[in-house]
């Protein structure tokens, strides 16, 4: 989670008050381009980054911005563009002041990893060898040029894209886009906008908005429909200009415009006919039109003005899967040394790991870890503790995820054996498998699949308890 600040004042401020360590994140850009990177197969968790690191003392966000950029990409004659702004970064237990800064690429060469050729013309992507990692053995990063718009970065190294479009000239307009899906493969569109094409519930968030109270909105005035609840699909840029083109006279204000697309997954409600025809029934310029509805397979879709780019999240294929939010549940007993963790094996992708599962339409977070409990181990517990949230990515043998994990603490005081075994009794892909389930030290427990990442957390709660 990244919570902005007014100003670079107040960030240092409190990074200075908490102790809390300092990153430059540089965002590089060559024309409308970002220039980002991904790790090699020995990280398959690390997502689509962009350089970053740690502001050594007596340096500025800038300067840091800069060397940080040169030592994981080999640039040389970056300019410095702008500071685009600061805020707090969390996840799990990690704690960061980000200040966020603005390079663009002025040269067409980059430093070589040959000492006998110190430059080289600078490709679209390139590899690159950084000294410092891991027990000394250094990273290697991938990288390339993608065109903001259709840019998606991981561990919130997006927050300040809009800031970077702004400071680009161009005016942001944010906008909620409503997916809505019925089954495994279908997706609801509808024709009849005055732009013509094929599109899906969409419009600008009001004053004071959120983007699902916005996505809510929009999608009841133009299709009819009421659901509640929705999964954010992330967020994707669009510049306006690549429709109005040929619209609007060069200087109009349109030319200078960038939409923040706002993704959002609904549910059709099991009622929802196969076609029908509705009025909008607000909007300043679509009020009163007639949109005429259908569900249609998600692979045949082609959507106006670009707002495909979030259907990638939807595709029913092993290159990409749904974002979805998950809880990892914690369960422990005893105290002190003898603190242990409930842990089970036989899970088909293997590995040590603990109770976890999906969120259900229409849960809370701690309503799905109490019924991933009872149907994975047979425990019905309630009273859970939240530990905070971990944003899970892998790419591993053509699979592409992202989980969004709400990780909560179980501690049990009654009597329960040692060890069992469970039959899974729900779940579309491990209702009927037996997991077997053991108490192990947490301080002795090692995890799979980035499940420990709250493991520190569980004897300081029971050492405040």
């Amino acid at each position: 989670m990244f919570t902005p600040f007014p100003n670079l004042e107040t960030a240092q401020a409190l990074a200075l008050e908490h102790g809390l360590r300092q990153r430059a994140v540089a965002y590089i850009t060559r024309g409308a381009e970002l220039l980002v990177f991904d790790h090699d197969a020995a990280y398959p968790t690390a997502g689509t980054q962009v350089p970053a690191g740690g502001l050594e003392a007596g340096e500025t966000p800038m300067i840091a911005a800069v060397r940080e950029a040169f030592e994981e990409t080999g640039l040389e004659g970056l300019h410095s563009k702008a500071y685009l702004g600061s805020g707090l970064y969390e996840n799990g237990l990690l704690r960061q002041i980000w200040h966020f800064c603005w390079l663009e690429v002025t040269q067409t060469t980059r430093r070589g990893e040959d000492s006998l050729a110190p430059t080289a013309i600078l490709p679209d992507a390139w590899q690159h060898r950084a000294e410092e990692g891991p027990n000394g053995d250094g990273y290697t990063f991938h990288h390339r040029f993608e065109p903001l718009e259709t840019v998606v970065l991981h561990y919130d190294m997006d927050a300040l894209l809009p800031e970077l479009w702004a400071a680009m000239g161009f005016t942001i307009v944010e906008k909620a886009v409503c997916f809505v899906t019925r089954g495994a493969n279908e997706l609801l569109v509808f024709t009849g906008h005055n732009d013509g094409g094929v599109h899906v519930p969409r419009g600008t968030l009001e004053l004071g908005e959120s983007p699902l109270e916005a996505a809510k909105r929009e999608l009841f005035e133009e299709s009819g429909l009421q659901i509640d609840h929705a999964v954010s699909l992330g967020r994707s840029s669009f510049q306006l200009a690549r429709a109005v083109r040929d619209k609007y006279p060069p200087d109009h204000s349109k030319q200078r415009q960038v939409w923040l697309y706002h993704h959002l997954h609904f549910t059709a409600p099991p009622d929802a006919p196969d076609a029908w025809t509705h009025r909008v029934s607000a909007g300043s310029s679509d009020a009163g039109r007639l949109y005429h509805y259908s569900f249609q397979p998600l692979e045949t879709v082609e959507l106006a003005h670009e707002m495909g780019v979030g259907l990638q999240a939807l595709m029913p294929n092993r290159s990409r899967t749904p974002l979805r939010p998950c809880v990892v549940c914690y369960v422990t007993r005893g105290a002190g040394d003898d603190l242990e963790l409930l842990l089970f094996t036989g899970h088909p992708w293997g590995g040590v790991q603990v109770v976890a599962g999906g969120i259900d339409a229409g849960e809370t977070p701690l309503e799905a870890a109490r019924r991933e409990l009872l149907e994975e181990s047979g425990l019905r517990l309630t009273d859970g503790a939240y530990l905070g949230q971990h944003d899970y990515f892998v790419r591993l043998e053509g699979l592409q995820a992202h989980e969004a994990r709400y990780c909560y603490h179980f501690h049990v005081t009654h009597e329960l054996p040692d060890a069992w075994v469970h039959t899974v009794s729900s779940g579309e892909s491990d209702k009927g498998l037996e997991y077997q389930f053991d108490w192990v030290r947490v301080r002795d427990v090692k995890l799979d699949w980035e499940l420990g990442e709250f493991l520190p957390l569980l004897e300081e709660r029971e050492n405040h308890d």
